[in-house]
């Protein structure tokens, strides 16, 4: 049997598929929602309602977050894998991908994982190139991580974050994921990224930014830097005055662009024979 019923901490039921914890909502086009390094699904509990009046949403669990089973080891790839193998497996291809932060990370490696599962991809505020951290800075919080855990994640959290409601909403999830594995993710984003495999990715991707993202009038050359020089069909977004919670700081800003970029990568597909 593939498939499990499972019950989150909000209450609501999840299904398991190969190990993959997800909520399915609405019906119509597909939608999937990939979470930030330590969220689950509950981070979109907003935006997934609001998704599903028009959409069918699969609102995903990362592997060792939430009610998913943590990995033997941390691969995007393999990641991607599983995400377009739940599309398949719902019938939902080709599917949009949204992901934030790392998911966002793992969102580009989707039409690599399966081109025919994935319609288009939106990444909110993430790089695609391999994380510019110093093995340092990773030592410094393996450490950190390992004396508090839950100190160690509001230090790791705060920078980003929008105030102490939204660093606590955060702790609130990310405490549950093991230490080892927050790191293992970490520490794969590091050392490889999708930029490799730019040229297989052949379907509109847009990237909604935070203030965080560009520190210099260049964009063009920050969003080189960050891996995305190169791809086909590439869009960007600002959203100014946010943190990298965008759709928790500015919800109605954020619910357009999404609006936005399904209505144009819809608009396309109507064009287009399925690959279901």
């Amino acid at each position: 049997m593939t498939s499990l019923l499972l019950f989150a901490a909000s209450g609501r039921p999840a299904t398991s598929y190969r190990g993959l914890a997800y909520e399915r909502t609405g019906s119509g086009p597909g939608v999937v929602l990939l979470h930030c390094l330590g969220g689950d699904r509950t981070v979109w509990d907003e935006e997934a309602p609001r998704l599903a009046r028009t959409h069918t949403v699969l609102n995903v669990e990362l592997p060792g977050h939430g009610q998913s089973s943590a990995p033997a080891r941390v691969d995007f790839a393999e990641i991607a894998n599983q995400v377009t193998q739940l599309i398949r497996n719902q019938r939902l291809a080709p599917a949009v991908v949204i992901g934030h932060s790392i998911g966002g990370t793992l969102a580009a490696w989707t039409p690599v994982a399966d081109s025919g599962a994935v319609k288009a991809v939106l990444i909110v505020d993430s790089s695609i190139a391999a994380l510019p951290w110093p093995q340092n800075a990773l030592d410094d919080l393996r450490k950190s991580l390992t004396a508090n855990y839950v100190a160690g994640l509001r230090s790791f959290y705060a920078p980003i974050a929008d105030g102490p409601a939204q660093i606590e909403r955060l702790i609130s999830t990310a405490r549950h994921v093991p230490r080892e594995t927050l790191l293992a993710y970490l520490e794969f984003a590091v050392h490889n990224s999708v930029v490799k495999d730019l040229g297989k990715i052949n379907v509109p991707v847009e990237m909604i930014s935070s203030s965080l993202s560009f520190q210099t009038s260049n964009h063009k050359k920050e969003l080189a830097e960050a891996g995305y020089d190169g791809l086909k069909d590439l869009s960007s977004e600002e959203m100014s005055g946010t943190k990298h919670w965008v759709y928790w700081d500015q919800p109605q800003r954020y619910a357009s662009l999404v609006d936005a970029f399904l209505r144009r990568v819809e608009a396309a597909g109507e064009r287009r024979p399925s690959t279901r």
